[in-house]
């Protein structure tokens, strides 16, 4: 079985004539970063969801037409793939395409240039990154946490 752990979505670019943003996937498979990148029209949040986890299961699938002689090598070219914490992801995923959609709406009616500038640059710049518990308690500073209890 094949876990993969998604780790960050980023915007790279995006057309407001076409509606369609390019974004990018970093995830880690078999211990091996990787990335996907999808161009993606921002209509429906969800649907955008589904395709991006769709796109990274599927990233190495390959159909093979030969034929194979040892069961365990077909196997292992069928086996499933499960993305860790897959509804909690999906989640944060739906909420910041949802966040995303709604500015590239914005985008299409705004008239106000200083707006439109300053959305277009969130909507340019906009990263989630995944974080785990772990890597968070890895990141504190201990010092802080000693003149954090003096001070109480």
């Amino acid at each position: 079985m094949t876990r993969i752990k998604i780790k960050k979505v980023k915007v790279l670019d995006y057309n407001i004539k076409k509606n369609l943003a390019r974004l990018e996937v970093g995830f880690i498979k078999d211990g091996n970063e990787e990335k996907i990148v999808r161009e993606l029209e921002m209509k429906y949040p969800l649907t955008l969801v589904h395709s991006l986890f769709l796109a990274v299961k599927s990233k190495d699938k390959l159909i093979f037409d030969e034929i194979v002689s040892d069961p365990l090598e077909a196997l292992e070219k069928y086996s499933p793939i499960t993305i860790e914490m897959e509804d909690i992801i999906a989640e944060k995923m739906n909420i910041f395409l949802t966040d995303l959609c709604q500015k590239a709406k914005i985008l299409k009616v705004n008239t106000d240039a200083k707006k439109h500038m300053k959305l277009l640059d969130q909507f340019k710049t906009a990263k989630l990154e995944f974080v785990s518990s772990k890597e968070v308690e890895k990141k504190r500073d201990p010092s802080y946490l000693r003149m954090l209890r003096r001070n109480i």
